[in-house]
């Protein structure tokens, strides 16, 4: 093997150790999962302003029901039909995973976490800031006959319950993808938090349209019936709990891979070394037979 082929085929060989913890994935897998949810967001936004102020103002309007009932039930429908698909899947799919995981493919799992959080903040602020804000201010406006006014649908039966799935079908992925640090009995304040946020700010919606329909009208923002939302929301800051969960192993993900990149060009060093003395003893050898 001459010198040339030797250095090629180390090189080669280092190239192999020296990505996977970075190669874990790709901004645009993150822009995927973070645009699918502002694209549904976008399509209940862009419903709304089609038909709220043709068909919503009142429940007595001839199409209301035709559109602000059917696109409750469609929410209430599509959204768990489909969360209940996912969360079938992940399971099912988990038994057929090897039980050694590569490096390669635990950076690949950590970097869709990462992602996949990533989403769920973005169906937070959406719904928490955007959504939130838009039904206070058209409830102060527009009349209340309904549960089911055009900012409910998108809020109560929309952007809230796909928190929930979201919450869920996170820690399904974290649990069936990463073992070794979501897997066994334990159970991760983290995605405790997160979860049970989703789950107490759905609560809360009952406990608002109970108060609003008998106790107080709608007329401010900052009324006491609107005051647990920001407390159940606090919960939810979890989220960032997640990420400094998997930061160590992502370090040390890092570390290992350092190490074998140098434990690799050492040993390229050491063998192009030994191929070019051996070459130099061959020619020293043939000059002197000649």
């Amino acid at each position: 093997m001459t010198t040339t082929e030797t250095r090629r085929r180390a090189g080669a060989k280092t190239e192999d150790y020296a990505g996977p913890a970075a190669r874990g994935g790709s901004w645009r897998t993150v822009a995927i999962m973070v645009g699918a949810v502002f694209a549904i967001c976008l399509f209940w936004r862009s419903y709304q302003q089609m038909f709220a102020f043709k068909n919503g103002l009142e429940s007595h309007q001839p199409g209301f029901n035709t559109y602000w009932l059917t696109l409750a039930a469609a929410n209430m429908t599509v959204l768990p039909a489909t969360a209940a698909a996912i969360y079938g899947w992940l399971w099912v799919s988990a038994k057929r995973l090897p039980t050694e995981i590569s490096r390669a493919d635990e950076s690949r799992r950590l970097w869709a976490l990462w992602g996949l959080i990533a989403a769920f903040c973005a169906a937070v602020f959406l719904g928490g800031s955007y959504f939130a804000e838009q039904d206070a201010s058209w409830h102060q406006i527009v009349t209340r006959d309904t549960a089911f006014t055009p900012s409910h649908d998108v809020l109560f039966y929309g952007v809230f319950p796909l928190m929930i799935y979201m919450a869920v079908g996170i820690y399904l992925y974290a649990r069936t993808r990463l073992p070794h640090l979501y897997g066994g009995t334990r159970l991760p304040v983290s995605f405790t938090l997160m979860t049970a946020g989703s789950f107490l700010l759905l609560f809360q919606v009952a406990m608002n349209e109970f108060g609003h329909s008998f106790f107080q009208g709608e007329e401010l923002f900052a009324a006491p019936l609107h005051w647990p939302f920001v407390l159940f929301a606090y919960l939810l800051a979890a989220t960032f709990a997640v990420w400094f969960e998997t930061l160590p192993r992502i370090f040390e993900l890092a570390r290992q891979e350092r190490e074998l990149a140098a434990e690799s060009a050492a040993g390229v060093s050491a063998t192009v070394t030994a191929s070019v003395i051996a070459g130099g003893r061959r020619d020293r050898d043939a000059v002197a037979q000649t």
